[in-house]
């Protein structure tokens, strides 16, 4: 294994690592190499600082990396949203995790510096795009 692979995180089927900057997904029944690069891996995101932590909602449908913002990374459509990476509007986010009080299937949560530059805890809903901080 490349000393520079960072396991991010593991679903049944799909495992998210990351190589400095670039985050790949591995479909897992399909892996030729299940713990290193392999070329059918897919590029799915790149994070300014490298990613910190990542999520695979629940269904398998969306993939959920932070660090200098929030990537997500449809994987039925193959499509990749940034959220929070605009230079002048760059949020910090380092964890990203569900509670059994989300919907498990559009929401999570994660831990970043609010504009007050202030540790909190955030929920974000994938139907809207909201960003709310918890109190």
């Amino acid at each position: 294994m490349k000393k520079d692979l960072k396991f991010l995180c593991e679903s049944e089927i799909f495992r998210i690592y990351a190589i400095y900057e670039n985050t790949y997904i591995k479909y897992l029944p399909h892996a030729t190499n299940p713990f290193d690069y392999a070329k059918e891996d897919k590029l799915i995101a790149w994070v300014y600082g490298n990613p910190y932590a990542a999520l695979v909602m629940p269904q398998n449908d969306y993939v959920v990396i932070v660090g200098a913002g929030i990537v997500i990374y449809n994987i039925l459509n193959q499509e990749t949203e940034e959220l929070f990476t605009e230079p002048e509007k760059i949020r910090y986010f380092d964890t990203v995790f569900q509670s059994e009080l989300d919907n498990q299937l559009t929401e999570f949560r994660v831990v970043g510096i609010n504009e007050f530059n202030q540790c909190r805890v955030f929920k974000f809903n994938l139907t809207d795009n909201t960003l709310k901080e918890l109190t």
